[in-house]
């Protein structure tokens, strides 16, 4: 019998569809699979690979924005279907004739037609796949995970949320992005992991664990390193200030585009107030998964371990640890104060997180994107704060302000004088002159003289 060219074509779609053939002559389980892998392929090469890889199909000059075409993630232009399926079948034409010359190899059947013929009817099913399809890939959705591990009243969360929500509005829906507070997809270590490998597109960051990365953002840690509030967000919000530190960030497989916060960091405990460095002594504290935590607090005596964050409560419950340190605000929405009852807000480190994106997911984004993403950064950070800022005064479910919180609570809330925290900073100077050459004297003395210029020094 001979093959007509259109019953290849019905027989190729067919395999290609996953249908069942009407007929029984071809129904050959070996010819269905084998076609179905080998237009799966041609197919991912020619539509998938180009929609993935824009940089190799680059957008037609000649086509306008009027035609009908949708805008490609990270092609700067407007292409449509067609244009774009021709630049890629000249990347796949190799493929196309490669499977004709395998149909007429494999399959006698395939012998009697033409090679010229077997690529055409390939290439028609390919064309026809194509128009069926390229529409809804254009059009598609891109999606994103942001992974934190802040917990669902706090700031930082609403911060995130506030990104997400802006990158939707602004790009009419083109980009989806899901936030997972509360450790949902991990610690800060394993989201971090995560980001850098591809597997997570966004997460916040702690400057603490993202040192592991960058040894230079160590800067951020240092303890007592800024006066007040005032100094610290005019350093953390100068631009020449963000574009050092996010710098280091690209080499290591990610990339820096805005901060969220959780604000200065203090230390709740079970076993005394603490009012001086003594009193930390011999203290089993959680702290940071970063060496310049675990070199602060064992110098001033205590010892210090670098539990995951969703395992504090529960460690502070069995004994494993006496003390962590966090923000109170924090403390408080961890229900760490529930076994802990004396704090001190030391606000010996203010921590701020870097939002991190995976390069590929960054590369899909188009220039206008990427804008709208470093936008998005300063939207989160300020929504942040101000969150924050009114959670301080009002606790969610109890409406009440930290102080009276503790109060109520039997919480022993005790906060640092000047000439107090002035003891502390004068104690951890030897961490000060240890970091800068970890940290570089360059960035090390950059970044002090931005605190000195803020702080009206």
């Amino acid at each position: 019998m001979r093959l007509r060219g259109s019953s290849c074509f019905q027989i190729l779609l067919e395999a290609a569809g996953g249908f069942e053939p009407p007929y029984n002559g071809f129904a050959d389980r070996r010819l269905t699979t084998w076609l179905s892998r080998l237009l799966s392929d041609t197919y991912r090469k020619t539509v998938v690979h180009s929609m993935s890889r824009p940089e190799r199909f680059p957008c037609e000059d000649s086509i306008s924005s009027t035609s009908g075409g949708n805008r490609i993630a990270g092609c700067g232009k407007t292409a449509g279907g067609l244009p774009r399926f021709r630049a890629s079948i000249k990347f796949v034409l190799p493929s196309i004739k490669n499977s004709a010359l395998a149909l007429q190899v494999v399959f006698p059947r395939f012998r009697r037609l033409p090679m010229k013929k077997c690529v055409v009817i390939l290439f028609a099913v390919l064309v026809g796949l194509s128009f069926s399809t390229l529409p809804v890939v254009d059009a598609q959705t891109l999606t994103a995970k942001f992974g934190h591990v802040a917990p669902p009243f706090h700031g930082q969360t609403k911060g995130a949320d506030a990104f997400a929500a802006y990158v939707k509005e602004k790009t009419n829906g083109a980009i989806d992005i899901k936030t997972f507070p509360m450790s949902q997809l991990g610690g800060e270590v394993s989201l971090a992991e995560q980001v850098q490998s591809g597997t997570l597109e966004m997460a916040s960051i702690t400057t603490a664990v993202l040192q592991t990365y960058a040894p230079q953002l160590a800067i951020m840690d240092l303890p007592f390193l800024f006066p007040d509030r005032k100094t610290a967000y005019a350093v953390i919000d100068d631009e020449e200030v963000q574009k050092k530190l996010f710098g280091y960030l690209p080499a290591k497989g990610l990339i820096g585009i805005g901060w969220t916060e959780n604000e200065f960091r203090d230390i709740t405990n079970s076993k005394r107030e603490i009012k001086k460095p003594e009193d930390l002594k011999g203290l089993k504290i959680r702290v940071m998964s970063s060496p310049i935590f675990i070199d602060t607090f064992k110098l001033l005596g205590a010892s210090p371990t670098d539990l995951p964050f969703p395992e504090i409560y529960s460690a502070l419950q069995n004994g494993t640890i006496d003390a962590q340190e966090n923000p109170i605000l924090t403390s408080i929405l961890i229900k760490a104060t529930e076994v802990t009852k004396f704090a001190t807000k030391t606000g010996h480190i203010l921590t701020e997180c870097i939002i991190i994106v995976t390069p590929e997911f960054w590369k899909k984004l188009t220039p206008e994107q990427q804008k709208i993403f470093y936008e998005a950064g300063k939207v989160c950070i300020k929504v942040n704060r101000e969150v924050d800022a009114e959670l301080m005064k009002k606790l969610p479910g109890t409406g009440l302000s930290v102080e009276a919180f503790c109060e109520k609570n039997n919480v022993k809330l005790t906060e640092l004088t000047p000439q107090e925290k002035d003891v502390f900073k004068k104690a951890t100077k030897p961490i000060w002159d240890k970091y800068r050459v970890t940290i570089g004297p360059e960035l090390f003395d950059f970044f002090l003289a931005k605190v000195n210029k803020y702080a009206g020094k």
